[in-house]
């Protein structure tokens, strides 16, 4: 389903371990995606082909801590798409992506205007295959 985004934006929290109660530092709340890594959000970021407009550094919730709000350009994202053998992900670019809570490799490909997203179908055994959920983690968080 392609969806435009007109006013994306990211949280990144300055002391995520107290701040918000997951530990998370980054946070994209109109995808529901939160990341705990600087790698994670910048694969992220790269993946849905995000341009930052501007960044925004304010407090937090009447308190000192400090928090930047990422606002993003316009993007059209046409997810969630599953595929069902690799030959449907033909000339797609791989990621490491969520899909019914297991890291799996998922595929996109840039557009002018956005991105389409194709994550393996869990019913499909020969392209849905979990890696290693906390080795991922530590990465991509």
């Amino acid at each position: 389903m392609k969806r435009l985004f007109t006013n994306l934006t990211a949280i990144e929290y300055s002391e995520p371990e107290t701040m918000n109660e997951y530990g998370y530092k980054y946070t994209i709340r109109d995808l529901c995606t939160a990341y705990k890594t600087d790698e994670g959000f910048k694969n992220f970021l790269s993946t849905y082909n995000l341009k930052i407009e501007k960044i925004e550094e304010t407090t937090w919730k009447m308190t000192d801590k400090k928090i930047k709000i990422y606002y993003f350009k316009p993007i059209e994202i046409d997810e969630p798409l599953t595929f069902w053998k690799i030959e449907d992900v033909k000339n797609m670019k791989p990621f490491i992506g969520l899909e019914n809570g297991s890291y799996v490799v998922c595929y996109y490909r840039h557009h002018k205007n956005g991105v389409e997203i194709k994550r393996p179908n869990p019913n499909a055994k020969n392209v849905y295959i979990p890696l290693d959920y906390m080795e991922m983690a530590k990465i991509y968080g």
